[in-house]
């Protein structure tokens, strides 16, 4: 009896669920060439100065930082630690995450069963991220979190290995005539100024500041119920005669954010895991790879 119901809490704490994940993609470039790297060896360096860190444990602290002034090493803030998940001559798919001295001792986060609180660190996905570096193609794949908002310094600090290379991450971007096939469902923007028409009810920025306030900026944002084809194209005729008031402008699709003053997008892939997510490693890797093929094409 007792094995039984063991049994049933092991299934029950490895349970697959779905969750929606968002991948950002970036294409590796060098910068400028130097010494030891241009155009046609820079990824075979790159292979190399990986395997070097990693020659004697699957983890890296990256815990010093390039000082350009005095040209030396120096101790970094805030650490950053790096596991290697798999590895090949045509890829490279680990782990990130920031380690810091400080917490935020304000949020609590409590288990829906049990009630008791839960050690943010443990949320596995909010506190690191994973990757997949493909050198064929030259181009990386991550998933973006909450807590790791901008990936993108992080990694290249990883890959250039302390100022040793001179290597950057461009983040992919859509054409607009990419863009204006897309189906979209929510619209997001913020403006510097706007102008309401006097017979409108709303109180209008201009008349809001003379009630004794200063305005930053103004935000719109909807959920679309319906759109014409021809609405997508027309929001971009919006945005470039319009950049000087525009502070951000975005628009979302069944499975893609895209900034439109950027053209940067984010894909939200669905994928099946357990809570224990070493096991889903090869799901997540296979995704990270999937996805960056499609969006390199």
């Amino acid at each position: 009896m007792a094995s039984d119901v063991s049994d049933a809490k092991s299934n029950e704490t490895t349970k697959e669920k779905e969750y929606k994940k968002y991948i950002n993609f970036g294409k590796l470039h060098l910068k400028e060439a130097t010494l030891i790297s241009n155009e046609d060896t820079f990824i075979d360096e790159m292979k190399k100065k990986l395997e070097s860190m990693f020659i004697n444990n699957n983890e890296y602290l990256l815990d010093k930082i390039y000082d350009a002034k005095t040209e030396r090493l120096i101790d970094r803030k805030e650490k950053l630690s790096f596991k290697r998940i798999t590895s090949s001559d045509n890829h490279f798919f680990g782990t990130f995450s920031r380690l810091s001295t400080t917490k935020d001792v304000l949020t609590d986060i409590m288990d829906n069963k049990s009630k008791e609180k839960i050690d943010p660190d443990s949320i596995y996905f909010e506190h690191n991220t994973l990757f997949y570096i493909d050198y064929r193609t030259k181009a990386i794949s991550f998933i973006k979190t909450e807590h790791i908002k901008n990936v993108y310094p992080f990694l290249e600090a990883f890959i250039n290995n302390n100022n040793i290379l001179n290597l950057e991450i461009i983040p992919l971007i859509k054409k607009d005539t990419e863009i204006v096939e897309s189906i979209v469902t929510d619209l997001e923007i913020a403006f510097a100024t706007v102008d309401i028409s006097p017979n409108q009810e709303f109180v209008g920025l201009n008349n809001l500041e003379k009630m004794g306030c200063k305005v930053k900026n103004y935000k719109l944002s909807v959920k679309l119920e319906k759109a014409k084809t021809s609405f997508t194209k027309q929001l971009l005729n919006f945005r470039s005669s319009n950049k000087e008031n525009i502070k951000k402008m975005s628009i979302s699709t069944y499975d893609e954010d895209i900034d439109l003053l950027t053209n940067r997008f984010t894909k939200s892939v669905p994928i099946k895991l357990s809570n224990n997510y070493e096991k889903d490693f090869s799901t997540i890797e296979n995704t990270l790879k999937t996805e960056l093929l499609k969006a390199i094409q």
